[in-house]
């Protein structure tokens, strides 16, 4: 949602102020690339022989995953089994003021802000064929960016040929930003997407 608003304090002062708040999130987006979360990466390696209806059954009663072959996943078995999900709080805001000293000369201050945190994770279960050993992901990104300047305008008309205009101002850019990772490997235990399941941190 977006929320803003000006007021005319007086006849010299004007503020203008905007906010936005934006959040967005999904689980198990497709994933493209040469990575194990795509599903379409079997098929490249897979005989053309291989009906896809064959990989339906993509597990035994062990919980095993069943393979077209040695080193590929069953689609089926990155489809339900792999997990991903992100999520991302994000708010933009604003504040301007512009002070008429004179007619001619005006003074105005800006300052903005860009702030979002991002998280995600994926996990790959055990006993997967690229990756037997099973791994855990949890990435939280932070990012806060501020920006605020000042500018002092003169403008003149002096005749019907010639206008004058000066400016002069500074501005400030700050950025702060952090990332966190837990990266957890040799799950112990099949079916348990959990940090504590993992032997390696």
């Amino acid at each position: 949602f977006t929320l803003r608003g000006t007021h005319q304090l007086s006849e010299k002062i004007k503020i203008d102020a905007k906010m936005s708040y934006i959040r967005s999130g999904a689980e198990n987006r497709p994933t493209g690339g040469g990575v194990p979360f795509n599903t379409m990466i079997p098929f490249i390696s897979m005989t053309r022989d291989l009906e896809l209806s064959d990989l339906e059954t993509y597990e035994n009663a062990d919980g095993l995953p069943i393979i077209p072959r040695s080193g590929i996943e069953n689609p089926y078995w990155t489809l339900n089994k792999f997990e991903n999900k992100d999520s991302r709080n994000r708010m933009i805001g604003m504040v301007s003021i512009t002070y008429d000293i004179t007619d001619k000369l005006s003074l105005s201050a800006r300052t903005g802000l860009d702030n979002y945190s991002d998280s995600r994770f994926y996990s790959i279960p055990k006993n997967s064929s690229t990756t037997p050993l099973g791994l855990l992901r949890y990435t939280d990104f932070s990012l806060s960016e501020s920006n605020s300047d000042v500018l002092l305008r003169y403008t003149n008309r002096i005749n019907d040929n010639w206008f004058v205009s000066v400016s002069s101002g500074g501005s400030l850019l700050n950025v702060k930003t952090n990332n966190n990772t837990i990266h957890g490997t040799q799950l112990k235990a099949p079916g348990i997407v959990d940090i504590s399941n993992a032997s390696i941190i």
